[in-house]
């Protein structure tokens, strides 16, 4: 009990770090590559799914699910879209290499579609070398560039004001939105 408190802080400290270093510049390069994390426990609805990637002019193949499990059986492991509080370690290090791979990769946009305060999931976020970061919740550390408050279940809403706001920043791919 007293060793996961600390273990929490160290991986809080290391998403402070990660937000500090980070130096967030628009770019307005077409959006290929999307990043979307969830809580299995609610996730994000197939057609919307779709839709949203029909918003982006982005093929569905090129859309990354990470999904939070609260437990992982051995079987899945190595299931490269799952994650889980045992997956990331002291001082918010990566254990698993697709996660590694994950943060590694500089996804155009990473969308952290989860309204709990899973700290895991923050430590990817933070550290993640993604061009754009929306969540759909405020959160301690400021790790998100966008915020767009709405609730799992409400994807549609979610990508109404997604649209909004990358027309807003001249982000959006499609030119008639």
């Amino acid at each position: 009990m007293f060793l996961s408190g600390l273990k929490e802080k160290s991986i809080a400290r290391k998403i402070r770090k990660d937000v500090e270093k980070r130096s967030f510049s628009l770019s307005r390069k077409r959006i290929s590559t999307v990043a979307i994390l969830q809580d299995s426990e609610t996730p994000f609805d197939a057609e919307q799914l779709k839709a949203l990637a029909d918003l982006l002019e982005v093929n569905v193949a090129n859309i990354t699910l990470l999904t939070y499990v609260p437990k992982v059986a051995k079987a899945q492991k190595d299931d490269p879209q799952l994650v889980t509080d045992k997956f990331v370690g002291w001082n918010g290090i990566l254990k698993t290499k697709h996660l590694k791979k994950f943060a590694q990769t500089k996804f155009d946009l990473l969308v952290s579609f989860q309204d709990s305060d899973l700290l895991s999931l923050q430590a990817v976020v933070a550290g993640s070398q993604s061009q754009m970061k929306v969540g759909i919740t405020e959160d301690n550390f400021g790790i998100y560039d966008l915020v767009i408050h709405t609730k799992t279940g409400e994807e549609a809403v979610f990508i109404k004001e997604l649209n909004r706001y990358l027309r807003i920043l001249k982000l959006s791919n499609n030119a008639t939105v």
